[in-house]
């Protein structure tokens, strides 16, 4: 005889499906994660932070841009240089005030007088404004390419070096060529046009090609060039790329007057002071500007540079964090 076993099943609905167990368990879990992700969507987006953190004054006395700086406590002055890459120590400076040398690192600097290459300093602080400059890297001590500067002094000081993008661009940079004045700002979660400027301004094209490089396309005589803004360069320059653009050539612009050029490196190269129709940046356009123009080189893709004239008579604000640069003229 076959024995028969029972169970007890439960009442069903005859509309509405039966439920293992399992699928409760996974409609428990279901609830909570939906109100989750429902929550997570609703969420606001983080606010847009501007804080300025530094304030500085810029020395104009010269055709460049001098701010001070602090070298392990010593203050020099600094050409404020937003074309340089890396922030560089004059070779002098580093001697007199006894900055440590690196032993594994040497850099190669090339600049418009051609190479120079010398081992890296060491020094242990770095100090505009009273904030402390590091790079973006997490190296544990800051080393620094050395070279021979060919520049002279600031109220009886010799000139420290270059304060670089590798340095700076851990801020937004605000400079008020007016009011001679550099703000260090502290910028997060911003985009469009963010700025605290009361006055009307225009954000620029940007190209950003690489780390710490903003190039704008700006118009000579109807011809675009790619320019790079250098707050080292002391005249807006016109660069050996930008006269090919052009179609000009060293016998075209020698009746100009000429400028015997000195920046990195040994040697001088001559320029020369040479007048277009036209150059427009933005939505403005000048009239008959005289422009430094000569066979220097910077990075390859660099046509022209956007120097301290330029940026003399405007407000400029050169925003790392959003690869963008706004322009307001008072």
């Amino acid at each position: 005889m076959k024995r028969r076993y029972c169970t007890a099943m439960p009442p069903t609905n005859p509309t509405r499906p039966a439920r293992t167990p399992s699928a409760f368990r996974a409609a428990a879990f279901a609830l909570p994660l939906a109100l989750a992700l429902l929550a997570g969507a609703a969420s606001p987006a983080p606010a847009c932070e501007v804080r300025p953190v530094a304030e500085v004054p810029i020395d104009a006395s010269t055709p460049n841009m001098i701010v001070k700086v602090s070298v392990d406590g010593t203050p020099l002055p600094f050409i404020l240089d937003t074309g340089a890459q890396r922030t560089v120590l004059d070779a002098a400076t580093v001697q007199r005030l006894g900055v440590k040398r690196d032993e594994w690192a040497a850099t190669t600097m090339r600049g418009v007088g051609g190479e120079d290459q010398q081992r890296n300093a060491k020094p242990a602080s770095v100090v505009l404004g009273g904030i402390m400059l590091r790079p973006r890297s997490v190296a544990p001590f800051l080393s620094l390419p050395v070279a021979t500067l060919p520049y002279g002094l600031i109220g009886g000081v010799p000139i420290g070096g270059l304060l670089g993008s590798d340095l700076l661009s851990n801020f937004d940079l605000a400079i008020d060529g007016p009011k001679r004045r550099l703000t260090l700002n502290e910028v997060h979660d911003c985009s469009g046009g963010f700025l605290p400027w009361k006055m009307p301004y225009e954000a620029l094209p940007t190209m950003r090609p690489i780390e710490n490089v903003l190039l704008i396309p700006v118009q000579v005589d109807g011809h675009v060039l790619m320019a790079e803004l250098d707050s080292g360069a002391a005249y807006t320059t016109v660069l050996a790329p930008g006269m090919a653009k052009l179609g000009l050539t060293m016998a075209q612009i020698a009746r100009d007057r000429p400028l015997q050029a000195r920046g990195l490196g040994p040697n001088a190269v001559t320029m020369h002071f040479h007048r277009f129709a036209s150059m427009s940046v933005g939505s403005r356009t000048q009239a008959n500007p005289t422009l430094l123009v000569g066979p220097a080189r910077a990075l390859r893709i660099v046509d022209m540079l956007l120097g301290a004239d330029w940026l003399r008579p405007r407000l400029v604000w050169v925003s790392y964090a959003t690869s963008k640069v706004f322009v307001a003229e008072p």
